[in-house]
Order: structure tokens, then C-alpha cells, then sequence
């Protein structure tokens, strides 16, 4: 299943940057992009979760701080420089 994972994330960010050029020809702006990307990916990953593995949708209080950081710093940041 690993290899499938890896394959598929391969092939989406091979397909990242021809979809957001063809966004901006059509007149998409750089953050509407951006933040569509994240909601797309949070609905993905909520589905997958509640039909696979319910237990990975719970977060542990010292984990919390963790990801506070990393998402807008680490994830978010990258991707508007990016």
C-alpha cells in the first residue's frame, strides 16, 4: 500500500503545477488556490479516516501544540513561498 501512497503523491505534485498554471491562464489568484487546496485535502483526509481508521481523528492534548505550529509555519508557509 505504500508503494500505491508514494505513486499517487508523485503524480500529484506532477500535476500541481501544470493545474495551477491553467488556474492562473483562467484567473485564479495565488491564495484562492491555495486555500481550495486545503480544503480539498481536509475533506479527503476526514473521509479516509472515518472509513478507515476512526481512532486517527483523535489528538492527544501535548500533540496539539505541535500541530498549531506546524501546520501554519511548517505546511502553510512553505506552500506560499513555494
Amino acid at each position: 500500500m505504500g508503494y500505491v501512497f508514494v505513486a499517487l503523491s508523485a503524480a500529484g505534485f506532477g500535476l500541481l503545477s501544470v493545474l495551477i498554471k491553467l488556474s492562473y491562464s483562467l484567473g485564479a489568484e495565488p491564495m484562492t488556490l491555495l486555500g481550495a487546496r486545503f480544503m480539498v485535502a481536509v475533506v479527503a483526509i476526514w473521509i479516509l479516516a472515518l472509513v478507515v481508521d476512526r481512532d486517527a481523528l483523535r489528538i492527544g492534548r501535548k500533540d496539539l501544540v505541535y500541530i498549531a505550529l506546524v501546520g501554519p509555519f511548517g505546511v502553510g508557509l512553505s506552500s506560499i513561498l513555494y
